[in-house]
């Protein structure tokens, strides 16, 4: 079995893990919301792991190249109203 999906994570933890849409065999980096970050995991099991019922534990650790992170946030105030912006 091989897979991948996006993890999601801000400063708090985990957010939420998507799988993204497929483009060809790669997947479109995520949505991010302000403070987000994301890591591609890739999960490769073999098959043989499946005859006895699976119970695993794993380490992952996320170099800092492979995250991408969202994009910044403008603070504007127009007429005396706060408004955010992307960038």
């Amino acid at each position: 079995m091989i897979d991948s999906a996006y993890l999601i994570f801000n400063h708090m933890g985990l957010r939420r893990m998507v799988k993204g849409k497929r483009k060809g065999s790669a997947r479109t980096s995520p949505a991010l919301n302000r403070g987000e970050y994301a890591v591609l995991v890739r999960v490769v099991v073999p098959n043989s792991v499946f005859n006895p019922p699976p119970t695993a534990e794993a380490t992952i650790t996320v170099p800092e190249h492979a995250v991408i992170i969202a994009p910044p946030v403008v603070e504007l105030t127009v007429n005396g109203l706060d408004v955010a912006a992307r960038a």
